[in-house]
Formats: structure tokens, C-alpha cells, sequence
């Protein structure tokens, strides 16, 4: 019971008490309509509050609706085109309490142990071959900058995996 509305001696009116699940955590979402493609049930979700600090509890899409939010009239809501969204919180012992905002990524693609760098560090050398500057040691205690040919792996907003010939952590 996690509120009590009802009155000892009072008649009963109206809502009286609340139950909820505080052992089983689910986070209510939206998907937005431009992602319903990629954002499937039983993808993998990390969940984070500020409430609990760096800490990242682990999730699990399990529920999409088929329709996209309605007005009150029974339309589909046009101007914010969403579907409403739940994700089973699988971690225990998290810290997160009901009612408390979060933030969801939702792991569409996951790649271990690779390299990444900020998107904006590969660029199209003149050959039309993926590129990235890389600074060298020259054996004299000095470095030179090089270019090192790559290939692009997954990539988010913000970076991209490479690999290729030389490409070290460093």
C-alpha cells in the first residue's frame, strides 16, 4: 500500500488506497513513432536517474502498444505521434522508487571489445577511403601526425567503430 485515502469513521468515497508492485519495477514510456521500427520488445535497455546517481540498472522493453497515443476524442494524436511503452526494470536493489523520472537508451545494436571514436574524427581521404589522423612516433621522441585507412563499424550519434590495420587503443 503505498497511499491511504479513506478515514477511519468516514464512509468510504472516492479512491481509497493505492497498491503497487515496489519489488517489480516497471518504467512507463513512450517510442516515438519514427523509432517503433527499431525499438522492439525484448531489447535490452540500460536505465539511469539522477535521483541514483552514475548508477546503471539493466531493463527490458516488454511491452508496445499498436496504436499510437489518442486525443480524447479517439483520434490519433498527430502532433506528438507516440506509442505508449513499458520496460520491466530487471536489475534489484537499484534505489529507483515509484513516481521517479528516468532515462532509457535503448541497445539496438551492441559490439564488444572495439574501438570507438567521436564521429566527427573519420573523414574521406582523397582515394574515397575512410580515414583517421593517428599521432606516431617517430623513434625520436616526437610524434607525426598519419593518416590511417579504416573501416566503420556501428555507429551511434556521437561515435563510430573502426578497426583496420594499426588501429590500437591509444
Amino acid at each position: 500500500v503505498t497511499a491511504v485515502y479513506a478515514e477511519v469513521g468516514a464512509p468510504g468515497s472516492g479512491l481509497l488506497f493505492v497498491i503497487e508492485d515496489v519489488d517489480d519495477l516497471i518504467v512507463k514510456t513512450t517510442v516515438k513513432a519514427f523509432d517503433v521500427g527499431t525499438v522492439k520488445t525484448g531489447l535490452d535497455v540500460t536505465i539511469k536517474s539522477d535521483a541514483t546517481g552514475d548508477e546503471v540498472y539493466d531493463g527490458t522493453v516488454t511491452f508496445i502498444s499498436p496504436a499510437t497515443q489518442k486525443t480524447p476524442t479517439g483520434d490519433t494524436n498527430t502532433i506528438s505521434e507516440v506509442f505508449d511503452a513499458e520496460v520491466a526494470v530487471n536489475s534489484k536493489n537499484t534505489g529507483l522508487r515509484i513516481g521517479m523520472s528516468v532515462r532509457l537508451n535503448y541497445i539496438v545494436e551492441k559490439q564488444e571489445n572495439v574501438l570507438a571514436v567521436p564521429y566527427d574524427a573519420v573523414y574521406t581521404n582523397a582515394s574515397g577511403q575512410d580515414a583517421v589522423m593517428a599521432a606516431m612516433d617517430n623513434g625520436k621522441g616526437k610524434y607525426v601526425l598519419t593518416e590511417m585507412p579504416v573501416t566503420l563499424g556501428i555507429e551511434s550519434d556521437l561515435y563510430v567503430v573502426i578497426s583496420g590495420e594499426g588501429i590500437v587503443e591509444g
